[in-house]
């Protein structure tokens, strides 16, 4: 029942009650009343919205030319200066903005420090649907993706339907099918893949709830599961070894998790253990020559960190003086190994489902690059890929592999070449799960190797 001045007075405080002070002419509040665009200053600068003070700019003159009920936002926002806007604040302004006033919103928030959530961009989607703007909505979809904002059905619907307003039907129908593959429960999550790597948007298409968002790489507080029995996966190496660590607690947090001894991951995943593998069982012919010194190696050669993904810090090698200066740099740090370079413009990525060394499935992957010698990903870009089939002979000599190191259990890859005369040669193993699973294999395929998963480690 008190004064609304008092209200203000007694809850913002300080140099803010000033300023909203400033305001409070008679004249002011009656063009208030009339307008309901006026009700945007108090979404920015009312008593709900100002648990403490925050440093407001001086009120803006009186101009008796530019009637209050004609201010848009943008005028009101610019007059005011920067205000460290709460959140909740900008939703408020978000949802009362047209689509052009949301965008900009978006960008401000930035320039305050404020990074834009999911809510923010699903209010301003929703503008977008209002107004028809279906190729700002896709931006915005697209955006969200890049920026690594949680983007969930709601946003899809709302960009569908801008592109549907705006007659933008191939954009429509591509968001579409896109939030179709999602599955009949887009919300749903079954399967985690961590840490994250950008890997979100292609799993989710698989269709059984596979989600990349967590950041977990194997260091720090263990994760907790969305709901007891949601399956987690490792995407890299050191997550992999920790997995198995931490199974026993993982599993008492309600994970359910596929693994085996730390010493079968180490094996298959350092190169230069997984060099040792070789020569212990016997399949050292199956690999690149390995050469113990740079003098002997046959060069171009490769050189590359025992331990590492990408293809980071891995060099092709054109002479022993460049070996030698590569080798004092990088060898100070990291463990290296040089091997021989398998030439041609294919590569291949077999993920296998296996159990104790047995595999129960698998999908394969070729890659077609544009040079010969390469190393993916650096300088080398890829024409294209296609989903093949595997050999009986050299899924037995993968299978070889994985009991060899104390028989492996759960997903993980073969990346591979061919020689001119058609001998199968791996340069690596993995693991963990790779990017050809959450990228390149056939998003049924995808589906069906995790509904086996499901069946075999119940």
């Amino acid at each position: 029942g008190r004064p609304w001045h008092e209200e203000v007075g007694s809850l913002a405080g300080g140099s803010a009650a000033i300023a909203l002070l400033t305001l409070a002419s008679r004249s002011f509040m009656k063009r208030r009343r009339r307008s309901k665009k006026a009700k945007l200053a108090l979404a920015v600068f009312g008593p709900t919205m100002l648990a403490e003070p925050v440093p407001v700019s001086p009120a803006p003159p009186y101009d008796p030319d530019d009637p209050f009920s004609d201010w848009s936002f943008d005028k009101q926002y610019e007059a005011y200066g920067p205000v460290a806007f709460e959140l909740a604040s900008y939703y408020t302004l978000l949802a009362a903005s047209d689509w052009e006033g949301a965008l900009k919103l978006l960008g401000d928030m930035r320039n305050e420090g404020h990074q834009p959530d999911t809510v923010s961009y699903n209010l301003a989607l929703k503008a977008c649907r209002k107004a028809g703007k279906g190729q700002e909505a896709h931006d915005l979809i697209e955006e969200m993706w890049l920026k690594n904002v949680e983007t969930d059905a709601i946003a899809y619907r709302e960009a569908i339907g801008a592109c549907q307003k705006g007659m933008e039907w191939e954009l429509a129908q591509k968001l579409s099918d896109e939030l179709r593959d999602w599955g009949p429960d887009p919300h749903w999550v079954n399967y985690h893949a961590a840490p994250r790597l950008a890997w979100d948007r292609p799993m989710r298409r698989a269709g059984v709830g596979i989600r990349n968002i967590i950041r977990w790489n194997g260091r720090g507080k263990l994760p907790d599961p969305p709901h007891a029995g949601c399956w987690l996966f490792p995407t890299q190496e050191d997550t992999a070894l920790a997995v198995s660590e931490h199974a026993a607690a993982l599993r008492e947090k309600g994970w359910k998790i596929v693994t085996c001894s730390w010493e079968t991951i180490a094996k298959l995943g350092n190169k230069k253990r997984f060099h040792q593998l070789a020569c212990d069982l016997g399949l050292e012919g199956y690999l690149p020559k390995h050469y113990r010194d740079l003098c002997y190696a046959k060069y171009p050669c490769v050189m590359k960190p025992a331990e590492g993904t990408w293809g980071k810090n891995t060099f092709i090698l054109w002479s022993e003086e460049e070996a030698r200066t590569k080798s004092y740099y990088l060898g100070q740090e990291k463990e290296l190994i040089t091997q021989e370079l398998i030439t041609g413009p294919m590569e291949y990525s077999t993920s296998l489902l296996c159990l104790h060394g047995e595999i129960l499935d698998w999908a394969c992957t070729r890659y077609t690059y544009n040079k010969n010698e390469y190393v993916w990903p650096n300088n080398v870009e890829e024409i294209g890929n296609d989903h093949v089939s595997v050999k009986k002979e050299h899924l037995e000599v993968m299978q070889k592999f994985l009991v060899g190191a104390g028989g492996f259990t759960g997903i993980c890859n073969f990346n591979y070449k061919f020689r001119e005369n058609g001998e199968i040669v791996f340069f690596e193993s993995n693991p963990r799960m790779g990017g050809d699973f959450a990228w390149d294999i056939p998003r049924p395929r995808a589906k069906g190797m995790l509904a086996k998963l499901d069946f075999y480690f119940k």
